[in-house]
């Protein structure tokens, strides 16, 4: 499957999109949750996960997310201008 931004599956694609999320998709088990205005999206695979501002919180460095790196307004804002389409993005569990 191809997809405007992404090449493969493999999370080694960044997709930067200028579009702010209204609803992430819930897996088994979890429930659904709606954020508006999610700043600086950056999808990097086919699960809709993406790194991201988050200003509903402050633990960064915590697991907050179903999926997604929550990221400091200031630190998404700053890597949203700086990280090209196409730059490598590695997760670690």
């Amino acid at each position: 499957q191809d997809m405007e931004g992404f090449t493969d599956r493999s999370g080694e694609v960044v997709a930067v999109g200028d579009e702010a999320t209204t609803e992430q998709e819930t897996r088994p088990g979890e429930e659904r949750y709606e954020v508006e205005d999610v700043p600086h999206v950056m999808y990097f695979n086919f699960d809709a996960e993406a790194l991201h501002g988050a200003y509903w919180h402050q633990n960064f460095g915590q697991k907050m997310s179903h999926g997604c790196v929550n990221l400091p307004l200031d630190v998404a804002a700053f890597l949203y201008a700086w990280a090209p389409l196409g730059t490598a993005v590695t997760v670690y569990e």
